[in-house]
């Protein structure tokens, strides 16, 4: 049984999946999982989802809401410093979503709220590839694309929290596949999971025998594992993404 407070919950908040772990003190993960981002409903059922999750595994674990400090949420996307409210959060369909005042409705403990590339720097910063630095940038890679800068030890936040919101610099001057930002040629469209899919998807018509054809739905982990083995399309795909 764990005394009082010695644990954090941290929720990852993407537009595919949510990961989500207890963490202690030493910054050490005690119990990770992951579940589904359910982007029905305009995403109002993402939040349920989440704490719904969370107390199951407190119940599975034996463990108690008392055993923890309390959550830290990385979101995608700008976001209110003052209220922990999501500005836009365009892969969630979020448009001034109330998240801090949500988790904190469901789940009884203090919350905090972050954009997700900032916390993924300060993260990397306390226990990962950047221990130590005091300046370093991450470049996150899932469904979309963003970045965490940190500079003289502190996080850059520019407006809203929107600094590091690389992934929608334009980098094609023309053409080039519709953001959910509503641009096109977004750097998301390119080099996120989301948009090596798309991109093999217009390759593939020229390949109509490749092996990417086996599957009815393509993933990024499938794609890189095909173009390994030699399969044309997949390498032409993969060459694109990088």
């Amino acid at each position: 049984m764990t005394t009082i407070s010695t644990m954090y919950i941290g929720v990852d908040l993407g537009g595919t999946t949510v990961k989500i772990a207890f963490i202690n003190q030493a910054g050490k993960i005690v119990h990770k999982w992951e579940i589904a981002t359910n982007l029905a409903n305009g995403g109002q059922d993402i939040v349920p989802d989440i704490c719904a999750s969370i107390h199951e595994q407190i119940d599975r674990k034996h463990l108690q809401i008392a055993d923890f400090f309390g959550i830290g949420i990385g979101a995608p996307g700008p976001f209110n410093k003052e209220d922990g409210s999501v500005i836009e959060a365009v892969n969630l369909g979020w448009s001034q979503y109330p998240l801090r005042a949500s988790f904190e409705k469901a789940i009884a403990l203090p919350v905090f709220v972050d954009n997700d590339a900032n916390v993924a720097a300060f993260g990397e910063q306390w226990q990962g590839a950047g221990m130590g630095a005091s300046d370093l940038v991450v470049m996150t890679l899932g469904t979309g694309v963003g970045a965490g800068v940190i500079c003289n030890g502190e996080i850059v936040n520019g407006k809203a929290g929107a600094a590091g919101e690389i992934g929608h610099i334009r980098i094609l001057a023309e053409g080039g596949l519709t953001c959910n930002c509503g641009g096109t040629g977004c750097l998301e469209t390119l080099v996120s999971a989301t948009g090596l899919v798309r991109n093999t998807e217009i390759i593939l018509k020229d390949y109509p025998q490749s092996s990417l054809k086996q599957v009815e739905k393509l993933s990024s982990h499938f794609i890189f594992g095909e173009a390994a083995k030699g399969d044309s399309a997949a390498e032409k795909a993969v060459d694109r993404f990088c």
